[in-house]
């Protein structure tokens, strides 16, 4: 095989692989969605960590800790779980009142804290 077929075969394999990938993002974007829209029609707009309600369009959120982070996760077969990085680390955590202060904002009408993201 010389260089201009070789180049072209590998062209091919990676525009092959390439659209594999887009395929699984856009299958993933699917399940995810319908995730939401399954979850939402049972449990309602938000998930709970803690005191805060977090928005189900936001998957995942800082922990306490400064260095993991807590995710909704869907295992399938209707089985939701709050799950947890486990980074060691030696920074000093947040206190429930900075990370509210930094991420969050109280809905005086429904008495919760709302995660905001860094917004704050």
């Amino acid at each position: 095989m010389d260089y201009q077929a070789w180049c072209k075969e590998g062209d091919q394999q990676e525009a092959a692989q390439k659209t594999k990938w887009e395929v699984q993002r856009s299958d993933a974007k699917e399940r995810r969605q319908k995730f939401i829209e399954d979850y939402r029609e049972k449990h309602g707009d938000y998930w709970k960590w803690g005191d805060i309600w977090v928005p189900l369009e936001i998957g995942s959120i800082p922990a306490m800790d400064k260095a993991n982070s807590i995710s909704l996760m869907n295992f399938g077969n209707d089985q939701t779980h709050i799950v947890s990085t486990a980074v060691h680390s030696l920074m000093e955590p947040y206190t429930l009142d900075e990370y509210h202060a930094k991420f969050c904002r109280f809905d005086e009408e429904t008495e919760r804290w709302i995660y905001v993201g860094r917004s704050n």
